[in-house]
């Protein structure tokens, strides 16, 4: 979650957007963590058009609230989710997600142990698998004036 906060901070002055906190929401990671969260955001003055939740379900708990509100997604709000599990193909509307490559992770992580085995030192070395944009029906551009 830290790195995934510091990516947005990084992001955001790469476009020269200003940071704001409260626009930023900790939640336990479940759906009722997102609820929590985005029921906070429809409170603030401006709230944000776009939600971009640490995993996908609590991109689901925030479309729930929205939803609830009679808020429409992607009409009013953008929301992306993190992980790409099953559910997130299957909500109205399906979830634009990041999927992350595990079954590559774990196949990485197994052939560095069986060289460490093998070889019996350990060299330190990173490997960066890059995650993957699925594109579904939950994000477009919204103009709010």
């Amino acid at each position: 979650a830290l790195n995934r906060l510091k990516g947005y901070k990084l992001a955001l002055k790469k476009y020269e957007i200003e940071y704001r906190d409260e626009l930023v929401g900790e939640g336990d990671f479940r759906m009722k963590g997102g609820y929590q969260v985005m029921k906070r955001f429809l409170k603030l003055a401006e709230p944000p058009t776009a939600i971009f939740a640490a995993n996908d379900l609590l991109a689901l708990g925030a479309m729930q609230v929205i939803q609830k509100k009679n808020f429409h997604i992607p009409e009013d709000f953008s929301v992306v989710g993190f992980n790409d599990i099953k559910l997130a193909s299957f909500v109205y509307p399906p979830l634009t997600t990041i999927r992350q490559l595990m079954l590559e992770m774990g196949a990485s992580a197994v052939k560095m142990l069986i060289k460490i085995i093998e070889e019996g030192e350990f060299n330190q070395r990173k490997e960066v698998l890059e995650p993957k944009l699925i594109i579904r029906e939950s994000c477009r551009k919204i103009n709010r004036k």
